[in-house]
């Protein structure tokens, strides 16, 4: 009879079915696996364009006082590049708008990090590492713990040297 099979068609036709099945689910984890990765691409280029067109500096600082995230602007008003800023401490201090010290533990991103909540500071003065002067207003707001528990905050900075210019020469 040709529509009967055997018990060993049956078999056969199982292990085929089985094998089919596991090819099937590979061939949808990767294709699932490429769109997540497209997606990620994307959101990622969508990060990097919005960080690139605020004009205000922005940077990620952790709470071993690295850097771990900079942005164009930060770079302007800081006069380094990011490869520089992420790799060793700040090279700039930061002071009082009169220029007294400001103690690094009285910085906005240390009174976030160790408190834990949104640091401002409404005028501060910037010497750069060239030593060029720069007067920002500056605030630092605690983001979510990393995966292995790690801290930082996000600090945003907006210069305002020519705004205090055109204040004090009225």
């Amino acid at each position: 009879r040709p529509d009967y099979f055997t018990d060993e068609d049956v078999t056969l036709l199982a292990r085929l079915g089985r094998v089919a099945s596991s090819r099937l689910d590979f061939a949808l984890a990767r294709d699932q696996r490429r769109r997540s990765e497209q997606a990620l691409s994307a959101s990622r280029q969508k990060y990097r364009t919005v960080l690139a067109s605020v004009e205000q500096g922005i940077l990620v600082v952790d709470e071993y006082d690295r850097i771990t995230m900079v942005n164009s602007a930060a770079e302007r008003i800081l006069g380094e590049p990011g490869y520089q800023l992420m790799r060793r401490s700040p090279s700039w201090v930061l002071q009082q708008e009169d220029g007294s010290p400001l103690p690094r533990d009285q910085w906005p991103s240390a009174i976030c990090l160790r408190e834990q909540r949104v640091a401002s500071a409404d005028m501060l003065r910037v010497v750069r590492a060239d030593g060029k002067l720069r007067f920002v207003s500056a605030n630092a707001s605690p983001l979510p713990p990393a995966e292995d528990g790690r801290r930082s905050v996000v600090v945003c900075f907006t210069d305002v040297s020519s705004e205090r210019g055109a204040a004090e020469r009225l």
